[in-house]
């Protein structure tokens, strides 16, 4: 399965069918599984970021998360995701966010509210490997020039040359691997 695009501003990104099909696949899965009525859970996830004043984007974060190669469980989610990078892309982040505790919020909200939805959906999590040290473990980092996802400790200068050729007329990245 591969990376879903991300780019800088998602978190200023419109509602999309995908994502209307998403929301309604996800609040069905949890009405039937856990019986949790979708105006409940909305404000169950929406009090732990209350200071944002937008609702929960659940969307957002399951797609920042499985686009990263899921949860998996706590302590995986611990090492190999950066939660506050997960929170940039979801439309309760603005630059004057001051979570100071962001990665545990988040890590609360999608071990009880998302977890269940990705395992029972094991498609949807991404299984690229990071092409320098063919690992998939590690938080990820999507390239602005070519879309590739590297380990954020893989991307340094020099590490990636093997990936990338910047054409000097034009100034454009492209994936040489």
């Amino acid at each position: 399965a591969g990376r879903q695009q991300a780019h800088k501003h998602d978190n200023e990104r419109p509602p999309s069918p995908q994502e209307a099909a998403f929301l309604e696949s996800y609040f069905t899965f949890m009405s039937e599984t856990r019986g949790a009525e979708r105006g409940e859970l909305q404000a169950t996830l929406d009090a732990s970021l209350s200071r944002s004043g937008k609702p929960f984007d659940i969307y957002g974060m399951y797609i920042a998360v499985v686009r990263r190669g899921g949860y998996a469980s706590r302590a995986h989610a611990r090492t190999a995701l950066s939660m506050p990078e997960v929170f940039r892309e979801m439309r309760n982040f603005d630059e004057g966010s001051t979570y100071t505790d962001i990665g545990r919020r988040l890590l609360d909200a999608y071990g009880a509210h998302l977890l269940a939805y990705e395992k029972a959906h094991p498609a949807d999590v991404n299984q690229d490997l990071c092409p320098v040290c063919g690992t998939d473990d590690g938080s990820m980092i999507e390239c602005d020039g070519c879309l590739t996802w590297t380990h954020i400790r893989c991307n340094r200068p020099g590490a990636t040359i093997k990936l990338h050729k910047v054409t000097p007329r034009a100034g454009v990245y492209t994936y040489t691997g």
